[in-house]
């Protein structure tokens, strides 16, 4: 048997064990992505939505809709961009949390700079022009596996 084969859940002493990224590993794991959730507080309600993106001089940049649901939520002085990635037959994963101040990107110089950047097309549907730009005040992350 490999040791992929072995199921890790099952084996005598395995428990999960949790260890912290540093902020360089965050950006690692942030530059190999392509699709992230974006959140802030609207009203009473977290609103968590799906986006392509990417990250530019230490900034996550994802395009909307132009007077969309988060284009007209912009700016927020707290908003959070999340990714993350498990292998559930290892029981295993992380997660990178990059929380700060988001916006919209207006200045005509800077928004040609990001659509000349490599970045998926945004998978929902209709014009996406509009760039949100997520300042980072904390960038988080932690790595979760099996351990025996």
């Amino acid at each position: 048997m490999t040791a992929a084969e072995v199921d890790m859940k099952n084996l005598p002493g395995a428990h999960h064990v949790a260890e912290e990224l540093s902020e360089a590993e965050c950006w690692d794991l942030l530059g190999g992505q392509l699709v992230g959730r974006f959140a802030f507080l609207s009203g009473n309600r977290i609103e968590v939505f799906p986006v392509n993106y990417v990250v530019d001089d230490g900034i996550v940049y994802f395009r909307t809709a132009s007077n969309g649901a988060i284009e007209r939520a912009m700016p927020r002085d707290s908003a959070s961009f999340q990714i993350d990635a498990f292998d559930p037959a290892h029981a295993a994963g992380w997660s990178v949390l990059v929380s700060g101040r988001a916006e919209r990107i207006l200045d005509p110089a800077r928004l040609v700079e990001l659509f000349r950047l490599p970045m998926e097309q945004p998978w929902a549907g209709g014009l996406r022009v509009a760039f949100i730009a997520v300042r980072p005040v904390t960038v988080t992350g932690r790595r979760v596996h099996m351990k025996i």
